[in-house]
């Protein structure tokens, strides 16, 4: 069983191919597009052969964006609570209050400890505090935490 601290963090946001961009010197940027869609920002392995149990010890969000922006986080576990037409629907909680007004220039940081079962997920979205979308703008976050192998 071997545990890992790292940067938590999908490879890329689905319906997002700017999501992760390289920058110069190798460093990786995430990112969540300004469209008010609810973007999943890490997901703990759940597979056939991998699964992993995470501790996110670390949640920071920067507006990086021209104007204010808000945004909304999410716990969503693996419990499937029913299905839609676009596919299966799971147990979505809050973990910071509705609709962050997050400023020009500014950083929200959240260092309360998230428990995430094989499945789980972090999740968020984020669009313009004037209510337009704009899917080719984006405000910038970073996962930190522990990564577990659960045998």
């Amino acid at each position: 069983m071997s545990v890992q601290i790292k940067n938590l963090t999908t490879v890329a946001l689905p319906r997002s191919a700017d999501s992760r961009v390289d920058h110069p010197g190798g460093a990786k940027i995430n990112r969540i597009p300004l469209d008010g869609t609810i973007y999943d920002l890490y997901v703990a392995a759940s597979s056939a052969t991998i699964k992993k149990a995470a501790i996110v010890k670390s949640l920071r969000i920067t507006n990086t964006h021209d104007a204010p922006v808000l945004i909304d986080l999410y716990y969503t576990d693996d419990v499937i609570v029913g299905t839609t037409v676009s596919g299966t629907e799971c147990r979505r909680r809050r973990i910071a209050p509705p609709l962050i007004r997050l400023a020009v220039g500014f950083s929200y940081i959240d260092d309360g400890e998230v428990t995430l079962d094989p499945g789980a997920r972090i999740q968020a979205s984020a669009k313009p505090e004037n209510g337009a979308t704009q899917p080719t703008k984006w405000i910038d976050y970073l996962i930190s935490g522990i990564e577990r192998d659960i045998s």
